[in-house]
């Protein structure tokens, strides 16, 4: 049976066809159309008529066209079913894809094909969304390939799953079968372990988990940023997770090599600060090396050789109670670093491991110690003088307690000019030291070694050089009997330190003495010791007090050059703390000093003093109270030695910061017998040494 169109069997078939929602034709046995249903306008746009009688080359896209009739007249010959695929233009102009399936039609009586019945399908939009898929499985596959971060997927349980070519190359990974089914959490240690199960449960629980982490790799310490992602199937369950590590190891070592940049510069801060505290170098140096300790340090030890060429040694450390067995350490010897530096110069950094210890040849006890302290990096570098001398050598350590990278290189510059300002410290201490030395020789050679013992007249002096903190001035005190029985009495204070004062203050006493020899009148006194100062140097000041004692009418004449007025007790034992104006040595001239009188009854005391007696406790009026106590206590006034004792009652245990000068001078009662004019109080150097 041949179909034809108009044949009532077509038609017959037409009529069912065109009852369905879906675009149906018919073919005959030689591939033509025979027939094409109505839903065909609807779907395409076409007409029926326009796919008749070869008309549908004109709709199927050039590139599918050939295929296309190949694949029909190969079915044909086989006579069997038909599916293919091809594009279509529409009527809008548009091509789609679309799928044509046809089944055969067979005659009854021999079944042979007599033609077939097909469908055409929009499959457009499926076939887009698989080609995206594709093309979506492989960018995923380049982006996994190419990606500089380490992507990995895990079940549920954390276990690997599988891991991108970039991570296995980060984690020295050879073999991804090696890792696979391992569990990823076990990958990192302590903290970061904690951090990634949270982070994981976080995920599990369809949220983002991120945390930081490090682990060593070849030898290296890595750092990674890790973001670890839920991966949600379609039943909106979490199946997956992904894992993507990102290595800041660059980024975190040019964060630490700023903030031990910043370190270092907070260290010379702290070290400068510390070289002004004191002029005693041994204080500086201890300063200093508590100055490292802290985030830069958690040890620091200072060798210098002495003047003598021993060693001096000075350590800090974070626990105080481990000094005492570094102190007790026998000197450096050998290849260690410390004598390295001393002998040649040279700054070095160590990384601290048995294979250093015994490249050192260090002792047992120090190689226990060195353990004991857990120390993993060193760094020493000389201490230089300004002279270019090495005077010793600084060290300071990191313990594996704290938590800063092991020293580098490029943070020398910081400790080496810690020790170049070490160097300037030892340099300027050991100056002032020497410069001290002879300062208090030259004040108790210039001082009265005796003080005589005149008729009715009891005199005891102290003298106390400054603290360590300033250098010595120029105080001094003097009394001296006079040829008509009357005794001259002067103090002073040359402002200054050192040297300098020591002389000034000679050259000043010895000069008021001549003049008392000559002319005992306290103003003249100060009016020559006012031109010697100005003729020694006229930006040089000084504060004096003369005064004439006169035993036949119980009183003293005083002037003063801005030095505090003496202090008396009377025999009733009231004190009181007389003023005397005055302008300072220097400054003075002519006319410009007055003189006072003041009663110096029998059984009476009188104390003349410097300023350092009563500013030990840096405030006057204090320091004054404390002197009027000690004047009302007859124990002290009453003693062997009231001098001494009073100044131990005034400063009471406080090193004075200044000079102190103290002179009493005790008027005997009227009933007590002439004094031996041989014999005298001698002052021996314990007592006018520092």
């Amino acid at each position: 049976m041949r179909f034809a169109r108009t044949t009532d069997a077509v038609a017959a078939y037409a009529a069912i066809l065109d009852t369905l929602p879906i675009v149906s034709y018919l073919l005959q046995p030689d591939g033509s159309i025979a027939f094409v249903s109505r839903a065909w306008t609807r779907f395409s746009g076409h007409r029926p008529e326009d796919v008749l009688d070869g008309g549908y080359a004109s709709i199927v896209h050039p590139d599918d066209f050939a295929r296309l009739g190949a694949g029909a007249a190969r079915v044909r010959e086989r006579g069997g079913s038909y599916r293919d695929e091809f594009r279509l233009r529409f009527a809008d102009g548009t091509y789609r894809w679309v799928l044509t399936q046809a089944e055969p039609l067979h005659r009854v009586d021999d079944a042979a094909v007599v033609g077939w019945i097909g469908t055409v399908t929009d499959i457009d939009d499926g076939k887009r969304y698989a080609a995206g898929l594709r093309e979506q499985s492989e960018f995923t596959q380049r982006l996994l390939a190419s990606s500089e971060d380490c992507i990995k997927v895990l079940d549920l349980e954390a276990r690997l799953v599988s891991i991108s070519p970039n991570g296995r190359r980060l984690l020295a990974i050879a073999d991804a079968h090696d890792v696979i089914g391992t569990d990823w959490t076990t990958w990192w240690d302590g903290a970061d372990r904690a951090a990634a199960e949270r982070a994981v449960t976080d995920a599990r629980g369809g949220e983002t988990g991120r945390f930081g982490a490090s682990t060593t790799i070849a030898g290296e310490r890595r750092y990674f940023d890790i973001v670890a992602t839920p991966i949600v199937g379609e039943d909106r369950q979490v199946e997956r997770i992904l894992v993507v590590s990102r290595d800041v190891s660059e980024r975190r070592l040019a964060e630490q090599r700023r903030a031990l940049s910043d370190e270092g510069l907070a260290l010379l801060v702290r070290t400068g600060a510390a070289f002004v505290r004191t002029l005693d170098y041994r204080a500086t140096l201890d300063n200093v090396a508590r100055a490292c300790v802290g985030p830069f340090a958690s040890l620091c030890v200072i060798d210098v050789r002495d003047e003598a060429g021993g060693w001096e040694r000075t350590v800090a450390h974070r626990i105080a109670e481990l000094e005492p067995l570094l102190q007790r350490l026998s000197p450096p010897s050998g290849a260690h670093p410390v004598v390295r530096s001393i002998s040649l110069g040279r700054s070095a950094v160590a990384d601290v491991d048995d294979a250093w210890l015994r490249g050192i040849a260090a002792d047992d006890e120090r190689v226990a110690l060195v353990r004991r302290l857990g120390l993993r990096s060193i760094v020493t570098v000389p201490v230089v003088m300004p002279d270019g001398d090495i005077a010793g050598a600084l060290t300071l350590g990191v313990d594996r307690h704290v938590t800063r990278e092991d020293f580098r290189d490029d943070e020398l510059p910081f400790v080496e000019e810690v020790g170049r300002r070490a160097g300037a410290a030892i340099a300027n201490a050991r100056s002032y030291e020497r410069e001290r030395r002879i300062a208090v020789e030259l004040q108790a050679a210039s001082l009265p070694a005796t003080l005589a013992n005149v008729d009715h007249l009891r005199l005891d002096a102290e003298y106390r050089p400054g603290s360590d903190e300033a250098t010595i001035g120029g105080d001094w005190y003097d009394a001296f009997a006079l040829e008509d029985g009357r005794v001259a009495i002067t103090v002073g204070d040359v402002l200054g330190h050192g040297l300098r004062a020591a002389v000034t203050m000679t050259k000043l006493r010895q000069a008021m003495q001549t003049t008392a020899m000559v002319r005992p009148d306290p103003a003249t006194m100060l009016e020559v010791a006012d031109r010697t100062i100005r003729l020694l140097d006229h930006e040089t000041y000084a504060t004096a007090l003369a005064a004439i004692y006169d035993r036949t009418t119980h009183t003293i004449v005083v002037a003063s050059a801005g030095h505090p007025g003496p202090a008396t007790r009377d025999p009733d034992g009231r004190i009181e703390m007389h003023d005397c104006p005055g302008i300072m040595l220097g400054l003075g001239g002519p006319g410009k000093y007055t003189v006072q009188t003041v009663a110096a009854r029998p059984s009476s005391t009188l104390a003349f003093f410097t300023d350092g007696l009563i500013e030990a406790t840096r405030n006057i009026d204090q320091g004054y109270e404390m002197l009027r106590a000690a004047l009302a206590d007859d124990t002290l006034v009453g003693c062997d030695r009231p001098a001494l004792a009073i100044v131990d009652r005034t400063l009471h245990g406080r090193h004075p910061g200044d000079d102190v000068a103290l002179l009493v001078a005790r008027v005997a009662p009227d009933s007590e017998p002439a004094a031996d004019p041989e014999q005298q109080t001698t002052y021996d150097e314990r007592v006018l040494s520092p």
